[in-house]
């Protein structure tokens, strides 16, 4: 998507806030962990109920709008997640006995996994025509399990798990260029790397 310019006066009113809000999509370590966990002992399908939700945002309560023309707090969009996997959450296990990835969730899962990761821009418009535009840098998060080789109930006792994240930035301006390159300097810098843990298969279900 092409930059967009700021909206001249007597448009949609503009906050004076360059981005109105940051925010990170996914599954938390513990719910992946608790996924896996039933992986291990045979629940090949454990992760499809896994489900991309809000981790963490900033701010963390809806402040509003600085233009002055409006006094109500532009709150954060709910549905803003959903436009961040646009394919789909699609979380996979690779281990002994892990099903065939589908080639659809292989090519994503490739694009994910590139050294800055997949970005992409959508919109979205509020009821008075104030457009936000969000900036969405996707990314492949990588889990690696060891369990506990005494536990007879763990039929799987190394897998891994890939499961999609997303930093997004939403903003009343499309300063694309500048937010992408914000974003994937916060992937290089935070979030590349591999989280190792190593937790009982019974532990791993009651975190």
């Amino acid at each position: 998507m092409a930059e967009t310019a700021v909206p001249p006066a007597g448009d949609a009113p503009v906050g004076h806030h360059i981005v109105d809000y940051f925010f990170v999509a996914g599954c938390t370590h513990d719910e992946v962990a608790e996924a896996a966990g039933y992986v291990s002992r045979g629940d090949a399908e454990a992760l499809l109920d896994l489900e991309a939700h809000v981790i963490d945002r900033f701010p963390a309560t809806d402040r509003p709008l600085s233009a002055g023309e409006r006094g109500e707090p532009g709150q954060f969009p709910a549905a803003a997640p959903i436009f961040g996997f646009p394919q789909g959450f699609n979380a996979v296990w690779e281990g002994k006995g892990a099903p065939v990835k589908d080639p659809d969730v292989a090519r994503q899962h490739a694009q994910m996994s590139r050294r800055n990761g997949c970005f992409f821009t959508f919109v979205l418009t509020d009821s008075d025509g104030t457009r936000s535009y969000g900036s969405v840098l996707q990314f492949l998060e990588t889990h690696e399990y060891t369990f506990d080789p005494d536990d007879t109930s763990a039929e799987i006792k190394k897998l891994v798990v890939k499961v999609p994240k997303i930093l997004c930035i939403l903003s009343q301006y499309g300063y694309f260029s500048v937010y992408q390159k914000y974003l994937e300097y916060l992937l290089r810098t935070y979030y590349r790397g591999v989280t190792t843990t190593n937790i009982s298969a019974n532990r791993t279900t009651n975190v």
